[in-house]
């Protein structure tokens, strides 16, 4: 499991910052416009310098993202999903059917961009209290995934998968992308564990996302997913992160966790996914057995 995978698609917005004027909201106030067009074109004019701070505190926050190198950070990562009302209907006189379901995972991970335009990465994740699962990537090309307690590991090339080595975890990009179709607003400075906070709430009318950047160093230590029809809400929180870390030789190699009685396979990544759904159809099946 990629950490960082699923909130990719959640990272989007587009900066627009009461941009629109007064007239073109008050159509039944005509007169009112004509007797104080100065009054009117002063209130426009400061609206327009709010945003334009607004927009300018923003890009600088993006900026920040793309110009950091390294960074560790441990962060809590919460999932809720509920099936819709007709669905839950339909399945609602079965039994041992759950109608709502939490995912919470803590993560660790460590990014380095290299010299050369890779990646270096290692992502260790535990669900639920489960056992960790190791990824990690040396140079962009390849993956090695690895499951505590396993005796095999998994090597994947990353080409493979359909990704872009150069996008892997590029907040700034993919916040940028959807620029285009969501609308912000500054909500102002607010506290996120002990880091003080730019606070930025993005909208398109199905669902809003909250930003939540540090103030020195725009790292976004929060991230607030919520859908209208409440399917799905998302929560990012970080508890520490540094921008430099020291590692060792063969660290995002996995030397550390995997020793010499771990076999190392490489695996399509159709094929890793396959193995690992038909795992967890054999975990599920073997507790409603012991249930």
């Amino acid at each position: 499991m990629k950490k960082y995978y699923f909130l990719a698609a959640l990272v989007s917005f587009f900066l627009v910052l009461t941009a629109c004027s007064n007239d073109s909201d008050e159509n039944g106030i005509e007169d009112n416009d004509a007797a104080a067009p100065e009054t009117d074109q002063q209130e426009t004019g400061e609206t327009d310098d709010i945003a334009s701070e607004e927009e300018e505190l923003l890009e600088g926050a993006l900026d920040a993202l793309n110009g950091i190198d390294q960074r560790y950070e441990e962060a809590t990562i919460t999932l809720e999903m509920s099936m819709d009302e007709e669905l839950e209907e339909e399945l609602g006189e079965e039994e041992n059917v759950e109608t709502d379901s939490s995912t919470t995972m803590d993560m660790r991970s460590w990014q380095m961009n290299n010299e050369d335009g890779s990646v270096s990465e290692r992502t260790e994740i535990e669900t639920d209290g489960g056992p960790v699962e190791y990824s990690a990537s040396e140079d962009s090309e390849t993956s090695i995934n690895y499951t505590e307690g396993d005796e095999t590991a998994y090597e994947v090339e990353m080409a493979d998968m359909g990704m872009d080595p150069a996008d892997v975890r590029m907040e700034e990009e993919q916040i940028r992308e959807l620029m285009n179709t969501y609308e912000v607003s500054y909500e102002g400075e607010t506290s996120v564990n002990e880091y003080d906070a730019h606070h930025f709430v993005f909208t398109n009318g199905e669902e809003e996302i909250e930003y939540y950047f540090d103030t020195e160093t725009f790292v976004i230590v929060q991230m607030v997913m919520h859908a209208n029809d409440g399917e799905v809400a998302t929560h990012m929180e970080v508890q520490d992160y540094a921008l430099d870390f020291d590692y060792d030789e063969g660290f995002f190699r996995l030397e550390d966790v995997l020793d010499d009685s771990i076999e190392v396979e490489q695996v399509d990544p159709d094929e890793l996914m396959e193995e690992q759904l038909d795992e967890d159809l054999e975990d599920g099946e073997t507790e409603d057995n012991e249930e």
